[in-house]
């Protein structure tokens, strides 16, 4: 499956392709030295970091970003929960670079994103459906629309009151703001949206998140710090949240 790369390391002035999966593991790779998985991780989570601040600053939902090194050019594109990244020179065609980047979207997508999601990181080829029997790829993980993207006007507030009805077993307005506060501890000023985000991706209002779904919330929340020392943190307060 390592040909999925192909169209993209085969352009003049890239050396080196990865996909790596919601934790920042390369789950697929075509890479050199000084290039490996380790490092493609470190470089994939500090990217991950600029997407949550450009999200903070402006209500877009940004997905491509392009960085321009003395040495080498890193282009790193958003597909759901997975990053596409290519390593290239300063010199290589960008019309190229991103056509690339276009045919493997559509590759990735036709096998299933989930396939590349699931997978252990370690830049070994995610296991496929069998190819030989019937199969309809899945469709890719539901995803926030872009024109649906929390404004930070919007989030600047997390009162419930246009939540409309509460669930009998709402956990309240108090826990809702500290569990936010819990995770800018770790996440900073960001927190506000991507709490707003999570809760929207998992079908439910403000008022709407109860006892029942509230671990639910936790973990996309916990999945969207990618530093492991932090995600730990929030988890265990949120789990002190819930034995006040």
């Amino acid at each position: 499956m390592t040909e999925i790369l192909d169209v993209l390391v085969r352009i003049p002035g890239v050396s080196g392709a990865a996909i790596c999966n919601q934790a920042g593991e390369c789950v697929l790779s075509q890479l050199i030295p000084p290039f490996d998985p380790i490092l493609i991780k470190q470089l994939v989570h500090e990217i991950r970091s600029v997407f949550q601040m450009m999200r903070y600053l402006d209500d877009s939902d940004p997905q491509f970003f392009v960085m321009h090194l003395d040495e080498v050019t890193v282009a790193i594109r958003q597909i759901g929960e997975l990053s596409l990244i290519a390593l290239a020179t300063s010199a290589t065609n960008s019309t190229m670079l991103g056509v690339g980047f276009n045919v493997v979207n559509l590759k990735i997508r036709e096998y299933g994103i989930q396939n590349f999601e699931l997978a252990s990181g370690s830049g070994s080829a995610p296991r496929m459906p069998n190819a030989s029997a019937s199969h309809t790829p899945p469709r890719p993980s539901s995803m926030p629309a872009r024109g649906e993207a929390t404004t930070i006007a919007q989030a600047a507030s997390l009162s419930i009151s246009d939540s409309g009805a509460k669930a009998p077993d709402w956990i309240g307005e108090a826990a809702l703001q500290a569990l936010m506060k819990a995770l800018a501890r770790q996440l900073g000023p960001a927190a506000k949206v991507i709490l707003k985000q999570e809760v929207k991706r998992i079908a439910v209002s403000m008022g709407g998140v109860t006892t029942t779904n509230y671990w639910t919330l936790v973990d996309a929340l916990a999945q969207r710090i990618s530093d492991a020392t932090k995600r730990e943190a929030f988890v265990a307060e949120a789990r002190q949240l819930m034995r006040r």
